[in-house]
This record gives structure tokens, sequence and C-alpha cells, in this order.
């Protein structure tokens, strides 16, 4: 795995609240309608946060300002620093979910190598494979 990017929490400071619109932007789904847009995208990084909505959540991060263009998405949350308070939880590149344990309340369901960004062009299209009807 390459190096983690510099505003990554360390494995010393595990998971950190951090501000969108800074280094990324972010697409936050609950995790029962998140869990088939892994299915298309096995490889791309994703954040399992077990502590948010009624039974967690995934989240993608993408590059700021990507989802801009993007129609409205329904059911969707996308996290942009254009709105104050806009933060999400990102765990250290180590904190990795496992099926025994869970690992972590926050922790990489599908975790970086190398770049931590989604594609944001991918996620739309999986986006709109998955929850048809989704976009507006």
């Amino acid at each position: 795995m390459n190096a983690p990017p510099a505003w990554m929490p360390s494995a010393l400071q595990g998971a950190t609240v951090l501000p969108a619109g800074v280094h990324w932007d972010a697409v936050r789904l609950p995790l029962g309608r998140g869990m088939p847009v892994v299915d298309v995208l096995p490889t791309t990084p994703v954040i399992r946060n077990q502590a948010t909505m009624p039974a967690g959540s995934l989240a993608w991060l993408i590059p700021v300002g990507s989802a801009d263009t993007w129609p409205d998405l329904r059911q969707v949350d996308v996290l942009r620093g254009t709105r104050a308070g806009r933060r999400l939880t990102v765990p250290a590149a180590t904190e990795v979910w496992t099926r025994w344990d869970g690992g972590p309340a926050t922790s990489w369901r599908i975790p970086p190598r190398g770049q931590p960004l989604a594609d944001p062009a991918a996620l739309l299209a999986a986006l709109d494979r998955v929850l048809g009807g989704a976009l507006r």
C-alpha cells in the first residue's frame, strides 16, 4: 500500500472527525442501501460507520467539487464543504472492518490501496444502477 495522504489520520490518532470540502467531499448512504453499491465497486475504498443512522452507514470520499454537477439524488447524502458543519469520521488506513469482529465503530469496509478517493463518475453510475430511480 502506498503512504496515505497527509490528511488521513494515523494509526495513533485513530478515527478522526474531518470537515468535508477541504481534501474531499463524501457520498453517504445507509448501510443497507450502500452494500449493493459495494458489490458493484468491489475495490473502491469505502468507510463503514456502525454508529450512524439506524443501522450504520457507508461513505465514499470523492474529489472536492466533483458532485457539484450531479443531479439531485434521493436517499443519498452528499457532504460538501459548501455547507457549514458537514463533517465525517475518517479512520486511519489501518482501521479495517472484518466480518469476524466488525472492527472499530468507524473503519474502512474496503481499505484504500493508494488513492483513497473514489472515481466520481463510476460512483454515480453505480448509484444509478443500484438505487434505480435515485437520480431525479
